[in-house]
Parts: C-alpha cells; sequence; structure tokens
C-alpha cells in the first residue's frame, strides 16, 4: 500500500509541476483559426542502433548490439459534436552482449479506440477500448539456461470504460469512467489465475472504475515531453489498484534524428507487489507523416 501511495503521489506532483509552467507562444492567427474537421492522422517511426566493440581492450569490455524499432500512429475523425479517436503503438527490440544470445529488450502492442460525444465546452462523454500484449516470446533467464513465462496474447489485456472527458488546451486530456477489464492466457495463466481457487482460470474479469490522463507539453520547438497515467481499481482495496505511468522525453537534434528518454512505471499486484520500472535512453532515426501522433 506505502508504494501504490508513494507513485501516486510522484506522478500527481510531477504532472502538477509540469502543466504550471506556461507553454509557448502561439501565434494570433492560429488562435482565433476557426476549426477544422474531418480526418487528422499521424504516423511517427523509428530505428535505434547502439553497438561497442572492443579488440585486445588493455581495460576489459565486452562487445555489444542493441537494436530497437518503433511506431506510433493516430487517425482521428474529429466532427463538431464528437470524435473518434484511433491509437497504435508498437515496439520491439533486442540486445546481444558477448557471447549470450540476444535477449528482448521491447516487445509491446498498444491499441485504443475512443468515441467522445463533445458536451458543454471541455467536457465530453467516452466510450473507449484498449488492447495491449506482445510480439514475441518473453523468457526468464539463469546463468545456464532459460524459462519461457509468457507470448503473444499470453498474457493479452482487453479494457473497456465509458465516462466522462476533459480537455485542456489540447495539452491535458483527462477521462475517469466505469470499466471492465479483462486478462487471458493460453499456457501462462499465473497472470490470470486466481490463486485462492483450486481450478486454473486462463481468463480474469474485473469490473471497477478508470482513470486515464494524457498530457503533451512543447517544452521548446526541439524538445517536447508526453505523459499518460492509466490507472484501474476493482475496488476491492487501495492496494490492488494497477497503475501505469509512461513517460517520454523527445529531442530534435537533426530533420531524421532524434534523441529521446523513455522512463516506464507499472504497479500490478496481480503479477507482483513490487513496483516495475523500466528506463532506456537512445539516439536513432525517425520517419514522421502528419501531425496527430502524440
Amino acid at each position: 500500500m506505502k508504494h501504490i501511495a508513494l507513485v501516486l503521489a510522484i506522478m500527481a506532483l510531477v504532472t502538477l509541476a509540469v502543466a504550471a509552467a506556461p507553454g509557448p507562444a502561439r501565434a494570433q492567427d492560429e488562435a482565433d483559426a476557426p476549426p477544422t474537421y474531418g480526418w487528422k492522422n499521424g504516423f511517427l517511426g523509428g530505428f535505434k542502433l547502439t553497438q561497442a566493440g572492443f579488440s585486445n581492450w588493455a581495460a576489459g569490455g565486452e562487445n555489444s548490439l542493441a537494436w530497437q524499432l518503433t511506431s506510433t500512429g493516430r487517425f482521428l475523425y474529429d466532427q463538431e459534436a464528437y470524435d473518434w479517436s484511433n491509437w497504435f503503438k508498437l515496439g520491439y527490440g533486442q540486445t546481444k552482449t558477448g557471447d549470450q544470445e540476444s535477449r528482448k529488450s521491447v516487445d509491446e502492442i498498444k491499441f485504443e479506440s475512443t468515441v467522445t460525444a463533445k458536451l458543454n465546452g471541455p467536457l465530453g462523454a467516452y466510450g473507449a477500448f484498449n488492447w495491449e500484449t506482445q510480439f514475441a516470446k518473453g523468457y526468464m533467464y539463469t546463468d545456464t539456461s532459460r524459462t519461457a513465462i509468457s507470448n503473444f496474447m499470453d498474457p493479452g489485456y482487453f479494457t473497456e470504460s465509458v465516462g466522462m472527458s476533459y480537455v485542456y488546451q489540447e495539452m491535458v486530456t483527462t477521462r475517469v469512467g466505469f470499466a471492465a477489464k479483462q486478462t487471458v492466457t493460453n499456457d501462462f495463466p499465473a497472470f490470470s489465475d486466481d490463486p485462492d481457487t483450486p481450478e486454473i482460470e486462463n481468463v480474469r474479469a474485473e469490473y471497477g472504475a478508470e482513470w486515464v490522463t494524457d498530457f503533451n507539453y512543447n517544452i521548446s520547438e526541439t524538445l517536447v515531453y508526453l505523459t499518460r497515467v492509466n490507472i484501474f481499481s476493482n475496488m476491492k482495496g487501495f492496494d490492488e489498484t494497477d497503475v501505469r505511468w509512461d513517460n517520454t522525453f523527445a529531442a530534435a537534434v537533426a530533420p531524421f534524428v532524434d534523441v529521446t528518454f523513455d522512463f516506464n512505471l507499472v504497479y500490478d499486484r496481480d503479477i507482483t507487489t513490487a513496483v516495475q520500472i523500466k528506463e532506456a535512453l537512445a539516439i536513432g532515426l525517425i520517419f514522421k507523416l502528419g501531425t496527430e501522433v502524440e
């Protein structure tokens, strides 16, 4: 319970601090421009590569090679009375160190579709569908062996929700509503099984509430900060609240080159009682189409 309280406090402080900072000024003609409707699409792809080699290096070291492919897309159909937003994020990468076999370092498939009815000003009523899984098998490694612990759709996560949303100056989008979450497995039921029952369950269904907040902040013309907080509570206890907090700092250093720092924090008591943290700093090539990719 202390872990989850600390996580929520840190997220609140960071989001409030960045939101309080003044954003970049907009031109007056852009601010007064009438809204445009229709499809607003965007795609962002990237390739990152890190390599190190040693030959007769007196200080020691091991050869290493790491690569990562990522893509993010958003397809928004915007109308005066409603909008329909479809967003996906794909990522896969591997790392090879010394004589070890290649091990994956990034593996994610995320898709979300949201329909929002526009109400009064920034308020809206929404319905959302979210799907998450991975591409390939995941392994737990020891010094001499490896054991498979996950695979494509094993586990797979589905979340459906309805509720109210709020948009602030296109930088902050937040929504709160009732939600249903399903975890499905096949060969690795540890993600879905209820240890309090004698049977092995391959599907776990939970019902409760969802809070999702996206914050996109252009710190400068070349530096952007993106963060998403996703919280699901089954209302059974404060320590059973699932939290995922994704953060990205991206800096454009050349027309097709960027530097990114990703920090991901996950708390899911059904998987482990420890707070999971992953961070990565990388430089690589990017390819961008359109503008609606955040």
